[in-house]
């Protein structure tokens, strides 16, 4: 393929936040050179955040409550609350569904999935008894 004649002539940006890109793009050898059109879509690659407190079923904050992220390939990110119940996740690749799940030696959690499309915050699990 050679590069000359090929690019980006044009793009825009959707409402998602995806860039799209139009062009040309040169294909062939010797004497059988084509021009070809060329659309491609960019996803964002952004970065967002998780933040919260678990609470007590009476809304106290719990402290050392484990917060676990799980994303669909399986990968997991753990933090432990603070004193007040507060926990946060920064650097979390966006755009994916999470689950959410808290252990504690005294209370229940439910799970959560948490749809990440930027950054989060009053995600606060209750617990039950």
């Amino acid at each position: 393929m050679d590069p000359r004649g090929s690019g980006a002539t044009a793009g825009a940006l959707q409402l998602d936040g995806k860039l799209l890109a139009f062009g040309m793009v040169r294909t062939g050898g010797n004497s059988d050179w084509s021009n070809d059109i060329v659309i491609t879509r960019y996803l964002r690659n952004s970065i967002a955040s998780i933040a919260g407190r678990v609470l007590t079923p009476d809304g106290r904050g719990l402290r050392n409550a484990v917060v676990t992220i799980t994303d669909a390939s399986g990968a997991a990110r753990r933090v432990t609350t603070s004193s007040f119940g507060q926990y946060s996740f920064t650097g979390v690749p966006a755009g994916d569904a999470l689950t959410l799940t808290v252990s504690s030696k005294r209370y229940r959690f439910a799970t959560r999935i948490v749809n990440l499309t930027d950054d989060l915050t009053g995600i606060d699990p209750v617990g039950t008894e």
